[in-house]
């Protein structure tokens, strides 16, 4: 048995702890958020979405302090879209090591996250959502099963998921643990577009393109060239 078991190995870096990185691969649609986990109401949902937690920070999270089975927290986009990328962050974050401490170990809440759960899409979202403890949408399909600190679902490309209205987590069974989610990253296919009209701009320009190697931008501006003088 390995002599690490159970304990923490932290990467150390001051520049990414004080400078935060530009993310525009989530564009994050408006959306509202629903949850029968009892606990944080949904609404505190609103300071996990779209944003990046960092070691040791004091961030907004979710928690529930219990979850069973068939409790749900739901995403609710304030109109269908297309879905091409969903990333959700559960459990606590670490903390800083303490000063002369030889050997870390996870907190306690390192592993408040989901298990035996489910990510859904959901179609066709009810004209009246007063009911929190219902689904806000008339049908779901199951597109990836949820476990662990970390939830990354992706599209095949060209083949977003279409006109989803709602994205669920549903557990399947009772937990033994409660539940922290960090952070929710919705990417839609509006993104995708933007950063095509993006490249596209910088190219005009005489920019290279952020979605093209360098020396493949260089290649194709040297055949315009060749192109123009004939």
């Amino acid at each position: 048995e390995s002599s690490l078991a159970g304990k923490v190995q932290r990467i150390h870096d001051d520049y990414f702890k004080k400078h935060a990185l530009a993310d525009a691969l989530f564009d994050n649609p408006p959306a509202t958020f629903r949850s029968t986990f009892p606990g944080d109401d949904a609404n505190a949902a609103q300071g996990i979405y779209g944003k990046t937690s960092t070691i040791g920070a004091a961030t907004a999270s979710f928690q529930a302090s219990r979850v069973e089975e068939d409790q749900f927290f739901e995403v609710v986009l304030r109109r269908p879209v297309n879905v091409e990328i969903v990333l959700v962050r559960m459990g606590g974050n670490l903390q800083p090591a303490k000063q002369g401490k030889v050997v870390e170990t996870a907190d306690p809440d390192f592993n408040f996250t989901l298990e035996d759960s489910v990510l859904e899409f959901g179609r066709g979202a009810k004209q009246t959502q007063g009911d929190s403890l219902q689904p806000a949408c008339d049908s779901y399909e199951i597109v990836a099963t949820v476990s662990g600190r970390e939830l990354f679902w992706r599209s095949r490309p060209s083949s977003p998921a279409r006109d989803i209205s709602c994205i669920r987590l549903l557990a399947r069974s009772s937990q033994k643990n409660a539940l922290i989610i960090r952070s929710i990253f919705v990417r839609s296919g509006s993104a995708a577009r933007d950063a095509a009209r993006q490249a596209a701009s910088m190219q005009l320009a005489g920019s290279p393109s952020p979605m093209l190697p360098e020396r493949q931008w260089a290649e194709q501006q040297q055949q315009q060239q060749q192109q123009q003088q004939q």
